[in-house]
């Protein structure tokens, strides 16, 4: 475990951990400014907004940045040149058509409800700019550049917290809407992108393999978080946004919790996509990464049930109510223990079609369980039913890795 720490540092993981932890911290405040901010009724309806373009989010560019990461840790420094003006071109005119067909969908269920459909539309501006900034952290990853990568993170995040304080108090929930759609720009202070169409003498590998990890990525990996985006889509469909409002804000902690899984296995993917032949590495990684998670693990479910109240009432006098939020921490140390680690393993492997078809099987469960059991038991249904999926998708993951890890000669 010493050497798992030593080496987390070694990658500039301290880099990682700050830029991750700045991250989720902004987020947090985002929220807390707003959740006090605005009336509860317009914090649902941005919350409602912002979770639907959630779904597509986890088609950005159509994973070209997935393929960028992965395939660009693994060529010659010539090559993942060639790969960056390439990923970035071709995904940014799949982004763009991403973009139409986004405001189709919204068009065709929320057209009888314009308020939430205009807010909807105007985010197509933030979710460009999501793939600009997915991008460029691709591309700095790949270069195993992790300060970078976490300057670009903090940039990003410190640009919304800043907008937010100023533009919601200037125009209140437009200036909330317009400070989440500007901010991901930031990234084009600090990060020069490179536009090609060229396919001329282009990789030692061919662009179907490119194609074929990125959109399985995209399809499976990235799809698994609908598992944390569909929960609030029902609830804004059965109850209202008023609800949204309060379940957001009990799952708003929990959620942002899960970043001390991320700090680690985002700073050690890159090196895992290179050895993922090396049995023994993969092995000792999981190993130390559960060591060193297992106690964090446990002082935050001990800490978030000793004082949910005192963490709730942070979010103002509106949300008093604590019991979902102690549902929902027990999902924080699912994916941090279970989830998190075997996703990424998997995808290291060259294998997201495995997370691919758990979570079209846990979607399509869990859509069918909320049907039925938000009419009848409410918040707390919802809050019982995710917990439930996101374990039992983390415990499928690590069937699946071990099984693929034991195809592995060592």
């Amino acid at each position: 475990m010493t050497n798992f720490i030593k080496n987390f540092f070694q990658n500039n993981g301290a880099w990682v951990a700050t830029g991750t932890m700045v991250t989720k911290f902004s987020s947090f405040l985002v929220i807390l400014f707003a959740s006090r901010w605005l009336t509860k009724n317009d914090f649902g309806e941005v919350s409602a907004a912002i979770n639907f373009l959630g779904f597509f989010v986890v088609f950005t560019g159509f994973g070209s940045y997935q393929g960028m990461l992965r395939f660009g840790a693994i060529v010659s420094p010539e090559e993942r040149e060639k790969l960056k003006a390439y990923s970035f071109s071709y995904g940014m005119l799949i982004q763009l058509i991403i973009c139409l067909v986004m405001a189709a969908v919204a068009w065709l269920i929320y057209r009888d409800h314009w308020s939430l459909l205009s807010i909807i539309l105007l985010f197509n501006i933030r979710f460009f700019g999501v793939y600009l900034l997915e991008q460029a952290k691709a591309e700095t990853r790949a270069d195993f550049n992790n300060k970078k990568y976490a300057l670009l993170d903090i940039l990003s995040s410190v640009s919304l917290v800043l907008l937010v304080i100023i533009l919601i108090q200037l125009l209140g929930k437009d200036g909330y809407i317009w400070a989440l759609c500007v901010s991901p720009f930031a990234v084009l202070l600090i990060h020069k992108f490179k536009l090609s169409f060229s396919k001329k003498n282009l990789f030692s590998f061919t662009e179907r393999d490119f194609w074929k990890f990125s959109v399985t990525s995209a399809m499976g990996g990235q799809v698994a978080e609908w598992l944390f985006l569909i929960d609030i889509f029902f609830i804004s469909l059965i109850i209202n946004q008023t609800a949204v409002a309060e379940y957001r804000i009990s799952n708003t902690i929990p959620i942002n919790l899960m970043f001390l899984a991320y700090v680690f296995l985002q700073t050690g993917y890159p090196e895992l996509c290179k050895q993922h032949l090396n049995k023994d590495f993969q092995k000792k990684y999981l190993r130390n990464y559960l060591k060193s998670l297992i106690p964090i693990s446990f002082v935050i479910l001990a800490f978030g049930l000793t004082f949910p109240d005192a963490l709730i009432s942070l979010f103002g006098k509106h949300y008093e109510d604590s019991s979902i939020f102690k549902i929902l921490i027990f999902g924080t140390v699912s994916v941090i223990l279970i989830r998190a680690p075997f996703g990424y393993l998997l995808s290291a492997l060259g294998k997201p079609a495995y997370t691919l078809g758990v979570s079209v099987i846990m979607l399509v469960i869990i859509s069918i369980a909320y049907y039925f059991i938000i009419p009848k038991y409410g918040l707390k249904g919802v809050a019982y039913t995710n917990v439930f999926g996101l374990t039992l998708s983390g415990i499928l993951y690590g069937l699946a890795y071990f099984y693929e890890l034991k195809k592995i000669k060592s």
